[in-house]
């Protein structure tokens, strides 16, 4: 196990992306609605919130300011757990999720999501399973 799944009160990081405009007025989709279900998911865990990064833009493209943002944190391992609502949200490419799988191991920050429980990243024996 990492320092991050080791901690008792794990600071975590907020990511909340959309898409398009359609999304972004959905309920079940804005941004407003990912994070309030994110903070809610990380007080149940008694995760300490430590940022919340929100944008709309393609999760295709790599340049996305905010992602870039969370993952210059994480490369300073400014928390220990990067919590998203979905994979999908994180990244639409394959290859890129594992580029940042990859980075944020390590920087021995995990990676937990709302809608995919069973997912867990928190060390490179973990498969994962798109």
């Amino acid at each position: 196990m990492t320092k991050s799944t080791e901690k008792t009160n794990p600071r975590v990081v907020l990511y909340a992306r959309v898409g398009t405009e359609a999304q972004a007025r959905d309920d079940h989709h804005t941004l407003n609605a990912q994070l309030s279900e994110l903070r809610a998911y990380a007080a149940s865990r008694g995760w300490t919130n430590s940022g919340e990064f929100a944008e709309m833009i393609s999760g295709l493209r790599r340049d996305r300011p905010q992602l870039e943002a969370v993952l210059t944190l994480a490369q300073a391992q400014a928390f220990d757990i990067l919590l998203v609502h979905d994979l999908a949200r994180l990244s639409r490419s394959v290859p890129h999720i594992i580029e940042i799988l990859d980075l944020l191991e390590n920087q021995q920050v995990g990676l937990a999501s709302l809608k995919e429980p069973d997912f867990s990243a928190w060390r490179r024996t973990t498969a994962l399973i798109i």
